[in-house]
């Protein structure tokens, strides 16, 4: 479920020049999202996600807060559209129009989101933390529907 970050992932590898130009943490998010014994599972995708979410922006405190902040916000990118393709992998979801369409737009607002936040990642981050209430506003009246 983790194609668009591992694809980043190989793109950055290739970037520095080869897996070991990158930091320990890098190192460890590619495994993460890699290690075929342990795979990527939906659950421990939204962890990664919010550990490297947490570790953006001017007063970042979470476990990658020292790593390359631009590489951070691609990972981060990666991970988003990870998410939202694993959304789009769930049961019912293409019978599910309201959905669908609040999916289609959540990606939508994140692209905007991105660029009006000017690269200040903590903005884009709240900007999109906003964007996800409403988003899934969208997902519980579904759920309220197929409950009958």
């Amino acid at each position: 479920p983790a194609n668009n970050s591992v694809i980043l992932m190989n793109d950055l590898i290739n970037e520095l020049g080869g897996p070991t130009k990158l930091s320990a943490k890098e190192r460890k998010i590619f495994n993460d999202l890699t290690n075929p014994d342990v795979p990527m599972t939906y659950g421990a995708l939204l962890r990664l996600k919010q550990d490297i979410g947490s570790s953006l922006g001017r007063m970042a405190s979470g476990p990658y807060s020292d790593v390359n902040q631009a590489a951070l916000e691609r990972i981060y990118k990666a991970l988003v559209n990870d998410q939202l393709d694993g959304i789009a992998n769930l049961p019912d979801f293409a019978n599910s129009k309201p959905l669908h369409k609040g999916a289609i737009a959540f990606k939508s607002s994140l692209a905007t989101i991105v660029r009006s936040a000017g690269g200040d990642a903590q903005k884009a981050q709240a900007l999109s933390n906003a964007a996800f209430k409403k988003w899934r506003g969208l997902s519980k009246d579904q759920r309220e529907n197929f409950k009958g």
